[in-house]
This record gives C-alpha cells, structure tokens and sequence, in this order.
C-alpha cells in the first residue's frame, strides 16, 4: 500500500508543479497517522478517524514550518488520546 501512496504524493506534487518531500509518508510517519486514526475510531464514531487526520494535516500543514514532522505527529497524537481516549 506504501506504493499507491507514493504514487498520489507524486500526483499532487505534479499538481503543485514542484516535488515536496513533505507530501511523501516514512515509515514512522504512517505508524504514526494509522495510530492516530485508530485512537480516534476506537474512541468515538469511526468517521471521525478520516476527518482527525485530515484536521491533522492542516494543522501540521499551519505550524510545521520549521518543525519535525514526528514532533507535531507526536503532539497531535497526544491531543486525541486526551479527547477520544
């Protein structure tokens, strides 16, 4: 599945007419967003999982400049176990 993800960041990167590494998943970074997701599916509606990570996104996207993915990841983590855990 890594691959058919990779191949959309390719497409969106094709979109933003430039590569950015950042639309490209590691590892940790998809443990870490599945975890999430997980969190907040086992802990609420299951719908809400999709639309957390998407709220992830936008937050990370708003304060990441700068920052490590994995800290922000970790810290967004961390707010919805306190929510939905």
């Amino acid at each position: 599945m890594p691959e058919a993800l990779d191949r959309l960041a390719a497409k969106l990167e094709s979109r933003l007419g430039q590569p950015d590494a950042h639309l490209h998943l590691s590892a940790e970074d998809r443990t870490a967003i599945l975890e999430l997701t997980a969190v907040v599916a086992h802990g609420s509606e299951r719908t809400n999982a999709p639309l957390a990570a998407f709220l992830v996104g936008r937050y990370t996207a708003l304060r990441g400049t700068g920052q490590p993915i994995d800290a922000l990841l970790a810290d967004a983590l961390a707010d919805a176990r306190e929510v939905f855990g």
